[in-house]
């Protein structure tokens, strides 16, 4: 078993992740009548795939922040928790969807409220689903002759959900595992050394100079410019046994588009070690990512 870099527990906070869930419910019952909302008043599809796509960030974010508050060190409630997100909002935007067929017009906020009933019922909510499913409520051409329903508009939904998860899983796949003190119950500070470093490209390399020692490496690393060089970050816990060590990749590119790419995520270290670092390089402490 390698033990040179941090691993989750699968441990879950379940008082915050509680918390977290309740504010997820207030926030996809809010993003799904705002969504479904621009998608009524926007009826044109390109837009609707900006508004998809850019909801499908907001998610994403969301669902980080949730990650955070619940202390969630566990890569399967990560997956659980991300599903159970875009299912309330696709759900919560498809009944202000049904709200706006039925009252023949865009529900207010507290008209949404009001009929709270029968969005909780499932097999209504269904009912009505599939009979919009069956009869369609909307058609193409330039006069709308030709009715959308059946699987065509199956097969339209699947795609609107597709885009709007689409960010969420590429979050889910390009995620951070940042360290968590297990025994002071909270996520360690990171911390960036305040230098640009020579770009390194691969964890291969520069692990095994930091194997034989982790101040000598980061004393022999070349200074490199803005446009292409290397973060050094710390991850530092008063107390802690161990701490931790990552690397980025970063360049620009194109119209100063600034790309990171991790070259080594978690190497831990020992406490002394990270307190001799500190002495010795500048260091800028890092808000709170959820990013």
């Amino acid at each position: 078993m390698n033990n040179k870099y941090y691993k989750e527990s699968g441990n879950v906070d379940l008082m915050n992740l509680f918390l977290g869930i309740i504010i997820s419910l207030i926030f996809t019952f809010i993003f799904g009548y705002l969504y479904s909302l621009l998608m009524y008043f926007i009826p044109i599809i390109y837009f609707n795939i900006i508004i998809s796509i850019g909801f499908g960030f907001i998610v994403s974010l969301l669902i980080r922040l949730i990650i955070r508050i619940g202390k969630i060190r566990n890569k399967k409630f990560r997956i659980l928790i991300s599903v159970l997100i875009i299912l309330f909002i696709t759900y919560f935007q498809w009944i202000s969807f049904i709200d706006s067929i039925l009252l023949d017009k865009y529900p207010s906020i507290t008209e949404s409220l009001y009929s709270i009933n029968w969005k909780l019922n499932p097999s209504e909510f269904f009912n009505i689903i599939g009979q919009i499913n069956e009869n369609g409520t909307w058609g193409l051409g330039a006069s709308g002759g030709f009715p959308v329903k059946g699987i065509s508009l199956t097969f339209i939904w699947l795609v609107e959900i597709l885009i709007f998860t689409l960010p969420t899983i590429k979050m889910l796949y390009d995620f951070k595992v940042y360290p968590y003190s297990e025994k002071f119950n909270k996520w360690y500070p990171k911390y960036t050394i305040d230098e640009y470093f020579e770009s390194l490209y691969s964890k291969n390399s520069i692990e095994p100079l930091l194997d034989s020692g982790v101040i000598q490496t980061l004393s022999n690393l070349n200074e490199a410019n803005e446009g292409r060089h290397s973060k050094i970050h710390l991850h530092f816990l008063d107390n802690e046994t161990s701490q931790y060590l990552s690397i980025d990749r970063v360049w620009i590119e194109g119209k100063g588009n600034i790309k990171e790419l991790p070259v080594l995520s978690n190497y831990k270290i020992k406490t002394e070690t990270a307190i001799e670092i500190k002495n010795l390089f500048k260091l800028n402490k890092e808000k709170i990512n959820i990013v």
